[in-house]
């Protein structure tokens, strides 16, 4: 015997009068959380442009943290670069994989100061908040479509 089995068609709700604000109110968000994403990004475009020589860093020493609360190891190396015959330092922010003292990293530096890295952090803090925004308009409509 043979059971039919419905197939639930997705279907939109009709939104009540009071729940105009709240959309409206969560679209605001969202458009600033993109306006400010994007400006970011540009910021990071333009800066990019500061930054027009790439080098080869080598890794002079290593060091590590334990983050006992997720059980793993954070690493972060300490790398020695050369630009017109000139040393200069530069630390890595703390990642997951292991770095080893020799290694060689390729970072991008201002030739007219060569002390200062490019860390392409604007990026991504404009990607990330261009991602809650995204969050935030999905969410707007989860409550509707179903």
């Amino acid at each position: 015997m043979k059971k039919d089995k419905k197939k639930r068609k997705k279907s939109f709700h009709i939104i009540e009068s009071g729940d105009g604000a709240a959309i409206v109110f969560r679209f605001i968000v969202a458009i600033a959380f993109i306006v400010f994403g994007v400006y970011f990004i540009f910021l990071q475009f333009k800066e990019n442009s500061q930054y027009d020589t790439y080098v080869t860093a080598v890794v002079t020493s290593v060091d590590d943290k334990y983050y006992r609360d997720k059980d793993e190891y954070k690493y972060r190396a300490t790398c020695e670069y050369e630009v017109r015959g000139k040393k200069y330092t530069y630390t890595t922010s703390w990642r997951s994989g292991k770095y080893y003292k020799g290694d060689t990293i390729e970072i991008n530096v201002n030739s007219d100061a060569p002390e200062k890295v490019n860390k392409y952090g604007k990026a991504t803090i404009g990607a990330f908040s261009i991602f809650i925004a995204l969050f935030v308009i999905s969410f707007t409509f989860q409550k509707y479509y179903y």
